[in-house]
């Protein structure tokens, strides 16, 4: 696939998530908010992934770098109640907060950027605009995404 058919798939998936999301927002009597917040972090998630795949500069990347890393971070946290309400399981409220302690954290590490350093060491683009991203561990060891991975995950294969 070339990188333009795959940013009309991501427009696509971006914009059928976000018209789920709006459908369950008006159509559902029960007005579960789990599920609504899950429909939520995956249009976000989404709609991060397709303005990566059109962006034409770092900065607009970046952002929408941290717009699907909000939707992926929270995404897992909905998911994990979900299935507490599923099961019908007890749920503590020391747990729901450690739980979006966790889930905060998480998002807060990967949008921290080239600020803090504890995530990306650094960011840079090419001829393609295909953002590369090298990922630094907490210990301070360097961890390198591939360029062929980067090139991929925003959608820029030529």
């Amino acid at each position: 696939m070339k990188s333009g058919d795959l940013s009309i798939v991501y427009g696509i998936l971006a914009l059928f998530s976000a018209l789920l999301c709006v459908t369950y927002l008006f159509f559902d009597q029960r007005k579960n908010r789990l599920f609504l917040s899950l429909f939520g972090c995956v249009a976000a998630a989404n709609s991060g992934y397709f303005l990566m795949a059109i962006c034409n500069s770092l900065a607009v990347a970046r952002i929408a770098n941290g717009i699907s890393y909000f939707g992926g971070a929270f995404s897992i946290l909905v998911m994990l109640l979900i299935v507490y309400d599923v099961c019908r399981m007890p749920k503590r409220r020391w747990f729901c907060g450690v739980l979006v302690g966790i889930s905060v954290a998480a998002f807060a590490l990967a949008a921290s950027g080239d600020w803090l350093g504890l995530y990306y060491r650094s960011a840079s683009s090419d001829l393609w605009y295909a953002v590369r991203l090298r990922h630094c561990a907490v210990q301070r060891r360097s961890c390198e995404r591939t360029d062929a991975d980067a090139v991929v995950f925003l959608g820029l294969v030529r």
